[in-house]
């Protein structure tokens, strides 16, 4: 093909839009097939969650009492405007990783052991499934989320605190 070859407007390259699919709209297509890089996130967060045994709200009081750290990483704004779970432990998911670590040099004091139960609770349970999963790459082999995060916890009347048990920076 030349470049004075014209294309026809369903034809979709490197070099334009894909518009004969309306969900890629604007996207750049990687090839001549049509076809975009890498996975949609409904794909990576399904991924992140197989295998796994994710905590329902109802249930994460006994979790706790089976000593499962719970670890906070919704924002600071929503913490303030919703509140906290009780023992729950707040560490930003920006430095997550590396305070959880078991391996690492920034690791916390008391952070989970490889053989601990880890539950990650973020506002509704998208975000905490993606970070459960980084905590088990990293050798924390029981970490997992709470079913539909903070607000389905709070929705079921479980109870909340105004003040976090602890902050991690």
């Amino acid at each position: 093909m030349t470049s004075s070859a014209k294309t026809s407007e369903n034809d979709c390259n490197i070099s334009n839009n894909c518009c004969n699919d309306s969900r890629k709209a604007g996207a750049k297509c990687s090839a001549s097939n049509g076809t975009l890089p890498g996975r949609s996130v409904e794909e990576i967060l399904a991924d992140s969650r197989k295998g796994i045994t994710r905590v329902e709200p109802e249930d994460l009081p006994a979790a706790q009492a089976r000593g499962a750290h719970v670890i906070d990483v919704r924002s600071a704004v929503t913490r303030d405007v919703e509140g906290h779970i009780p023992g729950a432990v707040v560490i930003e998911r920006l430095v997550m990783d590396w305070r959880l670590d078991p391996r690492g040099a920034w690791r916390m004091a008391g952070a989970p052991e490889p053989a601990d139960e880890v539950v990650v609770v973020c506002n509704e349970g998208f975000h905490s499934s993606l970070a459960a999963r980084d905590l088990r790459e990293l050798g924390l082999v029981h970490a997992t989320d709470l079913v539909g995060g903070f607000r389905a916890y709070q929705a079921a009347g479980m109870p909340t605190v105004d003040v976090p048990t602890r902050y991690v920076q």
